[in-house]
């Protein structure tokens, strides 16, 4: 079947829904809902078991500094579906990946990632991302060599208007980390929005100037996790950036 970027496309113009851009910022984790804040609390005082979203976890200080080595920061050109349970894609799902190359053999410890929830701007109280890292030639996506369910996620309100829709950026925490030799791979990441009639899609980004980045990505509307794998380099990245280090 031919890549068909139309089809997987999705226009806030084509549902009828140009939203607009959040006010301000809000960060949550992926077992947190979103607070309505229609009752006009101040939920900064809220009791929320004393965690605090915003410091690093107990040893994980390399996780927290490690420098990036591929950024590809949103372009806002593109949304393509990234969701097991795609309500409105044709097939009912899709995933989608995005390659890089390594020089050496490199640890990456976290992921970011641009995305928005459609048709209704509702973010998901609980995430279900799934991240797998493939090996692989420019143009395809090879032999999984790391997978990671239900990966802990954060996520913040960018304020930047995605397509029509709510701009949110997530943090991708990789436990364990993903040991990678020197080569070619492909990151694929998608989320589950099962028991949601929200959507997740992928905001495209711009090239890397880091030096890692490959221009094209790949998708599959026939499998999730993807098997079947379609090449277009019109799509040419998505935003993304890659944390870690040798």
């Amino acid at each position: 079947m031919a890549w068909n970027p139309t089809r997987m496309m999705v226009l806030g113009a084509l549902l009828g829904l140009l939203a607009g851009c959040g006010a301000g910022y809000k960060t949550y984790d992926n077992n947190e809902a979103p607070d309505d804040d229609t009752d006009g609390d101040d939920d900064t005082g809220d009791d929320d078991t004393g965690d605090d979203d915003t410091a690093a976890p107990d040893d994980d200080d390399a996780v927290a500094t490690a420098e990036a080595f591929l950024d590809q920061p949103p372009s806002r050109w593109n949304i393509l579906y990234a969701d097991a349970d795609c309500d409105w894609c044709p097939t009912g799902k899709q995933t989608v990946a995005d390659n890089f190359s390594l020089a050496q053999s490199t640890t990456v410890t976290r992921a970011v990632i641009w995305i928005a929830y459609i048709p209704d701007d509702i973010p998901l109280a609980d995430d279900d991302w799934t991240v797998i890292i493939h090996e692989g030639t420019a143009s395809e996506p090879g032999a999984a060599v790391y997978t990671a369910e239900d990966v802990p996620s954060s996520k913040v309100l960018t304020g930047a208007d995605l397509f029509g829709y709510d701009e949110y950026e997530v943090e991708l925490v990789f436990d364990p980390p993903a040991e990678l030799a020197a080569g070619t791979h492909w990151i694929e990441i998608f989320n589950n929005s099962a028991g949601s009639d929200q959507s997740v899609v992928w905001g495209e980004g711009d090239p890397d100037p880091l030096g890692h980045g490959l221009e094209g990505t790949v998708a599959d509307d026939q499998h999730v996790p993807g098997t079947a794998w379609e090449f277009s380099d019109s799509v040419d990245d998505f935003a993304l950036t890659l944390y870690g280090g040798q």
